[in-house]
This record gives C-alpha cells, sequence and structure tokens, in this order.
C-alpha cells in the first residue's frame, strides 16, 4: 500500500512553479529541482519556452549521469568488500598464529 506524501513543497523549474506532495525533506526536493533546472537550461541554452524535447534531453542526461554514478559505486562498493574481507583474512590468520605461541 502506497502512502499519500505528507505536504507539498513549491519548487521553480524554468521559471515555472510547481508544487510538488512529497515526504522527503523540503532542501532534498529543492536540489533535485535545481539538477533539473541546470541541466534543462544547459539544454536549452537558458531560454524558456517549453519544450518536450528539451525535456527529453534533460532527463537522457540526467539518466546517463545516474547510471554512471551507479557503476561507479558499485565497483567501490565491490573494492571494499573484497578489502574488508581480505583484511578479515588478515586477522584471523594472525590470531590464528597467535594463539599457537
Amino acid at each position: 500500500m502506497t502512502q499519500t506524501p505528507t505536504r507539498s513543497v513549491e519548487v521553480e523549474i524554468l521559471g515555472q512553479k510547481f508544487v510538488l506532495r512529497t515526504d522527503e525533506p523540503e532542501e532534498h526536493l529543492r536540489s533535485v529541482a535545481e539538477v533539473v533546472d541546470e541541466a534543462l537550461r544547459e539544454v536549452t541554452g537558458g531560454r524558456t519556452s517549453q519544450s518536450y524535447q528539451a525535456a527529453v534531453v534533460a532527463a537522457m542526461s540526467l539518466a546517463s549521469e545516474l547510471v554512471q554514478l551507479r557503476g561507479e559505486h558499485a565497483e567501490l562498493k565491490d573494492d571494499i568488500d573484497s578489502r574488508t574481507r581480505a583484511l578479515i583474512q588478515q586477522i584471523d590468520e594472525h590470531l590464528t598464529s597467535s594463539g599457537r605461541s
């Protein structure tokens, strides 16, 4: 069952105001709106004319960045997991060899 968002937050994107219902912190939503506004301004060259194509291009750009960051996150997580296993193995070996003395 999906909960209904608890509050409304007004944001501005390309000079147009949007009222969004959310459970997210207001600052998070404002940061997201700033990223979307910046992406749309890059695509439109700052012109505020409404364009479905501009929105799609901006969405593709943001999605591309998201996919790249997810890949980097997965690589970092794998690296941390690998290093953690190696450290645990070293600790276990040290404890085992210390116990024999």
